[in-house]
């Protein structure tokens, strides 16, 4: 990880710096890595303002982020990602790509730069088409050249705007559920991608079955899987609780465990976690947790607590941001208000009005499948009442619900 820390404060770009920049990639051209080229890139970003840490990703440390990671001073500010392809590398074909539409999807397409070295694009808000694009530099007879004044400057107004960006604030219900949503992504394609890495793994470990007897691959196979903490909890839920889980079913149901139980501990406890949020261990988060939900306690703590944290933890931190930042005192307490719900029935079930409108951003159609429509507690009790009613008076049930041989499915 290479990390660079320089004094604060706003500045213009020379046309020097961009002919150092040219100057390195000339230097270094011929080489098959963007890597080579990362020194470069590194330069340039941080002659745009003093005052930033351009921090570069190394390959396997981090997963499911772009190649930089830009945050103000060394802090947990963040300003955006930059995303870098070999030296012309065709950026409209690398637009199109999965890894982009994840990028998009998620929180990480709020600031995002692409670039092949020799042009810029900068997207915001998720939005695929570019917000500001140049063509700093041209490759002609195996030599890089700066492109006209034009492109010099786009470049500048690109690279500024992307610098000076500032994160949304969260004021309401609808910007809470917005930015729950796309963190939430961020952390559940960090968890695919986790997951599939330790599936090649795995199966790269079974390359030569010939070596092995059966008692042999059966003590490899247990092995492996319990030093690949993601697939032994998948393969744990599959047995469990759904014999079809494929990765992506895992990995979306891991990240809305983790955003569930994070807002809820928010919801339980306002004043303390405004704290630990930013200075304790994930881990410890599942005390605000209420023991009137102990399914969700004991599958937080199961899911939080999983080995390959360090590879994604990156995203659960920025989804802890999220609630830690956030006032949900004053957003629950004008959330009905908004919406017109009478406040005494709000506050009795703020969770679950809240989660059902991040579920609609985060996957209307996975929501529709699944049902997720928040039932007013009038509603709830009268159906409790019913059916408690026919068991007891219809099939000589005593207590109803609370019989024994009564078994409640849903």
């Amino acid at each position: 990880m290479i990390i660079m820390i320089v004094n604060f404060e706003n500045k213009n770009m020379d046309i020097q710096y961009y002919q150092q920049y040219i100057a390195e990639l000339n230097q270094k051209s011929g080489k098959d890595s963007e890597r080579t080229h990362y020194p470069a890139l590194d330069q340039l970003i941080e002659k745009s303002r003093i005052g930033i840490n351009l921090i570069v990703e190394e390959r396997g440390n981090k997963i499911g982020i772009p190649d930089f990671t830009v945050r103000i001073n060394n802090t947990s500010n963040l300003i955006g990602y930059i995303e870098a392809k070999k030296i012309g590398e065709n950026l409209d074909k690398i637009e199109k790509s999965d890894q982009l539409k994840r990028y998009f999807d998620s929180s990480i397409g709020q600031n995002l730069i692409l670039t092949n070295f020799l042009e810029f694009r900068l997207y915001r808000d998720g939005n695929s088409q570019p917000y500001l694009n140049s063509i700093l530099a041209i490759f002609k007879d195996n030599k890089i050249s700066l492109n006209e004044d034009q492109e010099i400057t786009k470049t500048t107004q690109l690279i500024n705007s992307f610098i000076n960006y500032q994160e949304k604030s969260i004021n309401n219900y609808v910007d809470l559920a917005q930015q729950m949503a796309i963190y939430t992504k961020s952390a559940k394609y960090a968890i695919e991608e986790a997951l599939n890495d330790e599936q090649v793994k795995i199966f790269l470990a079974f390359i030569f079955p010939n070596f092995f007897n059966k008692l042999a691959l059966l003590i490899l196979t247990k092995y492996l899987i319990c030093n690949y903490k993601l697939t032994e909890l998948k393969l744990s839920f599959r047995d469990s609780l759904i014999p079809d889980l494929d990765n992506n079913s895992f990995a979306d149901m891991y990240a809305q465990t983790i955003a569930y139980g994070l807002f809820v501990a928010r919801i339980e406890d306002p004043s303390s976690l405004q704290k630990s949020f930013v200075d304790q261990e994930s881990e410890e988060e599942s005390i605000y947790i209420s023991n009137k939900i102990p399914f969700l306690k004991e599958l937080f703590d199961t899911v939080i607590k999983t080995n390959v944290i360090p590879e994604i933890y990156w995203a659960i931190t920025n989804l802890r941001k999220v609630f830690a930042q956030v006032d949900i005192t004053h957003i629950i307490e004008n959330f009905g208000q908004e919406i017109g719900i009478k406040e005494n029935i709000f506050k009795k079930d703020p969770v679950f009005q809240i989660y059902e409108r991040f579920f609609a951003k985060y996957s209307a159609d996975l929501r529709k499948s699944r049902g997720v429509y928040y039932t007013p507690e009038p509603v709830v009790s009268f159906m409790v009442k019913a059916v408690n009613d026919i068991l007891d008076q219809d099939f000589r049930l005593q207590d109803g619900l609370g019989n024994r041989e009564v078994t409640v499915l849903d």
